[in-house]
């Protein structure tokens, strides 16, 4: 029991990512799991376990990180996906089944995907006694996948995730486009459909600023792009548009590129343009990632990976949405971003491919008058009524067996 008046069940988190990063699917079950208490979350991922500490929202569980060297990404991919199947996969088995076995949770939350998904599958061939709730953010059999681990195995994950799915006692989606598919392949709802949302203090702050808009000028438009550029055509293509419109726009552009990675010997690297900023955690991204004017959310303009633009869509965006910052979309129209953002009328949002169409089109926007209160207005709309995270973790809780006292 706690001060809330609350009963909280213990809660073993099992995903494909770390407990503590700003990456994958984190934010947004770091954001759901707000209020409950840090003493009655376990977290379990393909690592090495983690006492707590500052950034992290519990104490983490692992068994032992795969070496970089054996990782699948560009080379050898097929003998480091036997080395995971033979050597690494059983010993993570082990481990997850004895986490569950000595902490003895009353709820075990699975985010399935990559090379997390098969462990996951084989932990379940023993039936779990715990409550099983299960959160698909994307599809196993995306092209990223493909080609770490090639066709075969990306159908197989594919196979296990939905295996997953129905084996659970309730689940969750971020789109309905992902939902109506799971159902179609397992015969199983999604309980929820939860996208990363808005806080109500976020959302009151949104409504406030719609209504009393920023009055000076800016001297610089500062565009953020937070995390990997995996459409490279995509961002190259936004950037040459910026270029073609810098010597007509009322004040200078610069996107700022929030990445680990460093992008400097790429052709489209432009660096009158573009600020690299590195990876920053918390508080400090946080806070600088806010000075942005515009957010930029991209994905593959061709419908080249349909099993993922068609169902899941960037955590970024919407919370991009939630810091307050309107939206520039670049993305195929069959895309679950492209159809949310056009939907809402939300900033730019485009499919074209030809850089002076999108160049006058963002001249128009940077240069006109009022765009940015008229911008928060709708967003305020679309966060309330869609990506609302009060009322999402209060539907989750539902879900999850948190009672009130009186219960």
């Amino acid at each position: 029991m706690t001060s809330t008046g609350k009963k909280y069940p213990k809660l073993l988190v099992a995903a494909s990512f770390r407990g503590n990063t700003g990456a994958g699917g984190y934010p947004m079950i770091e954001q759901l799991l707000r209020g409950w208490p840090r003493d009655r979350i376990i977290w379990w991922y393909p690592g090495k376990a983690e006492k707590l500490k500052e950034g992290m929202c519990c104490e983490s569980f692992g068994p032992g990180e795969i070496p970089k060297w054996m990782t699948p990404h560009r080379r050898f991919n097929e003998i480091k996906c036997r080395f995971f199947e033979l050597f690494y996969l059983p010993r993570a088995v082990r481990n997850l089944r004895k986490v569950i076995r000595t902490e003895k949770p009353d709820v075990v939350w699975m985010a399935p995907y990559g090379f997390a998904t098969p462990i996951f599958r084989k932990v379940l061939n023993k039936q779990i006694k715990q409550k099983l709730h299960v959160s698909i953010h994307d599809m196993a059999d995306t092209d990223g996948l493909v080609k770490k681990c090639g066709r075969e195995r990306a159908d197989s994950f594919q196979s296990q995730l939905e295996e997953i799915y129905a084996m659970s006692d309730s689940r969750d989606c971020v789109t309905a486009e992902m939902s109506q598919d799971l159902e179609r392949c397992t015969g199983k709802k999604a309980d929820l459909i939860i996208k990363y949302g808005a806080e109500p203090e976020q959302i009151r702050a949104l409504r406030e600023k719609s209504a009393n808009p920023p009055s000076e000028t800016p001297s610089v438009i500062r565009i953020g792009y937070a995390g990997t550029v995996i459409a490279e055509e995509t961002f190259a293509l936004f950037i040459r548009a910026l270029r073609s419109i810098g010597d007509r726009l009322q004040c200078p552009v610069e996107v700022h590129l929030f990445s680990p990675f460093s992008y400097k010997n790429k052709s489209w690297f432009d660096a009158s343009l573009i600020r690299e900023r590195g990876f920053l955690s918390g508080d400090e991204f946080t806070r600088e990632y806010a000075r942005s004017h515009w957010g930029l959310s991209i994905m593959h303009l061709e419908d080249s990976d349909p099993r993922y633009n068609g169902y899941s869509i960037p955590c970024k965006s919407t919370r991009t949405l939630a810091d307050g910052i309107p939206l520039i979309c670049l993305a195929n129209k069959n895309s679950t971003l492209y159809k949310m953002a056009s939907t809402h009328s939300l900033g730019f949002v485009s499919d074209s491919r030809d850089e002076k169409f999108i160049g006058s089109e963002l001249l128009k926007l940077f240069n006109e008058e009022g765009s940015l209160s008229k911008e928060y207005v709708k967003m305020a709309v679309l966060l309330e009524t869609e990506c609302n995270a009060a009322r999402n973790r209060a539907a989750l809780f539902d879900l999850l067996g948190v009672q009130n006292q009186s219960e």
